[in-house]
């Protein structure tokens, strides 16, 4: 419901909704409360508003999610029944779903989205997608909220294998994890065309770009492959482009314990006149996971990005960061491996010192959510 809330000034009135009949109107300006409503020609009005009932909430939630699966449908053209959408189910009682269920038509679908390492952005997908992984989470959201949440998403093979065999999340990957399953050899994750979406003049898309994960578990290495193109707004609302160009850089994860992440940060710290980043860093391992204690932290003096061209005023400092990590899953009834599900994030971000702090300016994102394995 729009309204005021705490420390809002925008003036709105309260936030409610009005039900009435013949017989009279109550407003329900509390979430979560419902009244009932009796046929106009029983003379009684909609009853005073109570908090609704557990099975109440869930009757309505399971109303959203099938009209929500109706317009999913005939978005993919398909018949809805024939889609047959399911929410996920929190096994182990911890608030998230994590356990997934095969859909032959979603499967089918991203298969021919995805094919050779391909992602997708396609609207009526990634919906279907959300609402399986995510529930009734997706329904609770404006379309703001809902704009925000698809920015740069992007879907790869991945996904498709989840509901192509059933699934459950295990949880992020640590590299104890990798050392403690005895991995040999290696596998590479690739996304080809991922989309970068936020704010670039306007523009459907912010970028594309493609990227290779080559994680040698005898060795405990990782080399990237990344290339493309990106343009970001600046400040003055001018237009920053650039190249993305990392050709095979090779890090080491011996003796880190933190969660399984390679992270690359360029900073162009005067967009003005930095056409080479003036300091390049990277990190391997995060603080996902219960190890976060052996995060290893390099500058080098390249990077792995360029400023090809800008227009407007500047002075301000273009943020690069290239992330990878792994999660673990289980598919349908196959043991898992640790770090079979891998994700990619490629993240500009314009920051300028204003003398009180660092002020956080036009950004754009592009996710691969399930990157091919090969």
């Amino acid at each position: 419901m729009l309204g005021p809330a705490k420390d809002n000034s925008l003036g709105l009135p309260a936030g409610r909704i009005t039900v009435a009949n013949s017989a009279g109107a109550i407003n329900i300006d509390r979430p979560g409360y419902v009244t009932e409503i009796a046929g106009d020609n029983n003379g009684v009005p909609p009853t005073a508003p109570i908090q609704a009932s557990p099975a109440q909430m869930q009757a309505v939630e399971l109303s959203l999610f099938e009209q929500a699966s109706a317009e999913i449908a005939k978005e993919l053209n398909v018949d809805v029944e024939a889609l047959n959408l399911q929410q996920g189910i929190d096994s182990d009682n911890d608030g998230e779903l994590d356990t997934f269920m095969v859909n032959e038509v979603l499967a089918a679908t991203l298969a021919s989205l995805t094919e050779s390492g391909q992602s997708t952005q396609d609207r009526g997908v990634l919906t279907a997608t959300v609402l399986s992984l995510f529930g009734e989470r997706l329904l609770e959201m404006n379309n703001e909220e809902i704009q925000d949440f698809f920015e740069g998403v992007n879907l790869g093979s991945g996904v498709r294998d989840i509901f192509a065999e059933g699934a459950e999340y295990l949880g992020t990957t640590n590299f104890e994890d990798l050392r403690t399953a005895g991995l040999t050899g290696s596998a590479s994750y690739i996304g080809n065309n991922v989309v970068l979406n936020g704010d670039c003049g306007g523009a459907e898309s912010c970028g594309t770009y493609n990227v290779t994960s080559t994680w040698n578990f005898t060795a405990e290495t990782v080399a990237t492959n990344l290339s493309g193109t990106f343009s970001v707004d600046n400040f003055a609302g001018g237009l920053i482009e650039g190249s993305i160009n990392m050709a095979g850089d090779v890090l080491s994860w011996a003796d880190v314990t933190g969660g399984a992440t390679i992270k690359y940060e360029d900073f162009h710290e005067d967009a003005a006149t930095a056409f080479l980043p003036t300091r390049y860093t990277y990190r391997v391992g995060s603080t996902n996971g219960a190890n976060d204690n052996g995060i290893a932290s390099v500058e080098r003096d390249y990077g792995f990005s360029a400023i090809t061209s800008q227009t407007g005023l500047s002075g301000e400092t273009l943020m690069v960061i290239s992330s990878t990590s792994l999660s673990n899953v289980q598919f349908g009834d196959t043991p898992s491996t640790p770090g079979n599900f891998a994700q990619h994030n490629l993240t500009l971000q314009i920051l300028r010192d204003t003398g009180n702090g660092v002020e956080f300016g036009p950004s754009a994102n592009g996710l691969i959510f399930g990157m091919e394995r090969q």
